[in-house]
């Protein structure tokens, strides 16, 4: 287990004898800005570690995803993940309704045909699914 990146909103933690990095929004407001940021950051590392999956903690998740960044993080983001040979999507969902759906939104577009996406509610459901 190594953290990969740390930020103010998020620790991706890399477990290598899984195959998997753990995504976890830690909470607390930021923008586009930071989302993109974090999202090709960990997309560029996944390219340079054998990982299989990725399993997001979006409990603490309070960022509202348009659909201009939905459309950006399938541009820029997938095709980075598909060539990192990620195949699975695990998310731990929060309980607010608007960040829900938009996460759901963005992972159920181009995404859900090119990767298996599940949604959970605990950690080691997602963990058990993921590494199967």
């Amino acid at each position: 287990m190594k953290i990969i990146l740390e930020t103010t909103y998020i620790r991706s933690t890399l477990f290598e004898d899984q195959k998997y990095i753990c995504n976890d929004w830690t909470g607390g407001e930021f923008g586009e800005k930071e989302f993109k940021y974090s999202m090709l950051e960990i997309a560029n590392i996944a390219l340079n570690h054998t990982v299989k999956g990725i399993l997001v903690d979006a409990r603490r998740f309070s960022f509202v995803i348009s659909i201009e960044v939905q459309e950006w993080y399938d541009a820029n983001v997938v095709p980075k993940h598909l060539a990192a040979g990620i195949k699975k999507m695990a998310f731990l969902l929060p309980t607010e309704i608007i960040a829900q759906i938009a996460i759901e939104l963005t992972m159920d577009e181009k995404q859900a045909k090119m990767q298996t996406t599940r949604y959970f509610d605990t950690y080691q459901k997602a963990e058990k699914w993921l590494v199967e």
